[in-house]
């Protein structure tokens, strides 16, 4: 897989070398989070304006004293600052690159200190689980293999294992 920038910042950190193992949810890499801490507290505070202000619009509109306009205009109010909040913690949580799953880590495209842009590639990663092993078989045995028949492989470092063929 290759792994992309979601947002575009600089990259502070950087937590892995090109050939090392990861878990999934491990961080690969840190973009600098800018100011989008305090974009959250701002958002959370102005979700807590727009719920009282919601609340008070709907106890009048219950008591016939509040028109609809009024009433629609503080529920989109409220529907806004919501989504404003969610994309707020959307971007902040995606100031980390994170491993989709286990894997080795094949290729890093970023340094510490590049600026990346939305999609810049961060890195790649190869998941080891299950891997594609292709050979050449001659004409004179071709006749001997079968499709999902089971195939042994042995590695460069002896480590032999079994799979089937495709």
């Amino acid at each position: 897989a290759k792994l992309g920038a979601e947002i575009a910042g600089k990259i502070v950190a950087l937590a892995v070398r090109k050939g090392e193992t990861v878990t999934k949810g491990q961080a690969i890499a840190r973009i600098d989070k800018r100011d989008l801490d305090i974009q959250v507290e701002r958002a959370e505070a102005l979700l807590k304006v727009r719920e009282k202000e919601h609340k008070a619009v709907q106890s009048l509109k219950n008591k016939g004293l509040q028109g609809e306009v009024a009433f629609s205009k503080a529920q989109a109010d409220l529907i806004e600052a919501r989504a404003g909040l969610r994309n707020a913690k959307i971007a902040l949580r995606n100031t980390a690159v994170i491993a989709p799953f286990n894997g080795v880590v094949e290729r890093l495209y970023i340094e510490l200190g590049d600026f990346v842009g939305v999609g810049d590639p961060v890195a790649t990663l190869i998941d080891l689980s299950q891997i594609v092993i292709e050979a050449d078989v001659s004409e004179r045995h071709i006749q001997d293999l079968v499709i999902e028949q089971p195939a042994w492989v042995t590695f460069i470092d002896g480590q032999r294992t079994e799979g089937k063929i495709h």
